[in-house]
C-alpha cells in the first residue's frame, strides 16, 4: 500500500540483531539501515527500558531469570535502531 501511495515503506524488525548473524538469509540485510539516535533520544530509550522492571529482574515468586536476558538488553540499549527499507 505504501508503494501505491508513493510513500516509503519502512519496517522495524523485532530482534534480528539478537539472534541473526549478518549471513542469515531470513533477514533482508541489504535493506537494513542504521539510524543513530541523538543523546536525548537515546536517554529516553534507556529510561523506557528501565520502566519495565518485571522484564529486567528475576521473578521473586518463582526464582526464574529475567524475561530479557543480558544479550537482549544489550541490544535494546544500543544508541541506534535498525530499520528495513
Amino acid at each position: 500500500m505504501a508503494n501505491e501511495a508513493g510513500l516509503p515503506f519502512v519496517e522495524a524488525p523485532h530482534g534480528p540483531g539478537t539472534w541473526a548473524s549478518p549471513d542469515d538469509a531470513r533477514v533482508p540485510w541489504s535493506r537494513a539501515r542504521r539510524i543513530v539516535l541523538d543523546d536525548a533520544t537515546h536517554a529516553r530509550k534507556l529510561r523506557a527500558v528501565q520502566v519495565f522492571r518485571s522484564q529486567l529482574e528475576p521473578d521473586s515468586a518463582t526464582g526464574k531469570a529475567p524475561v530479557l536476558p543480558e544479550h537482549v538488553l544489550a541490544r535494546l540499549t544500543q544508541p541506534f535502531e535498525v530499520v528495513l527499507i
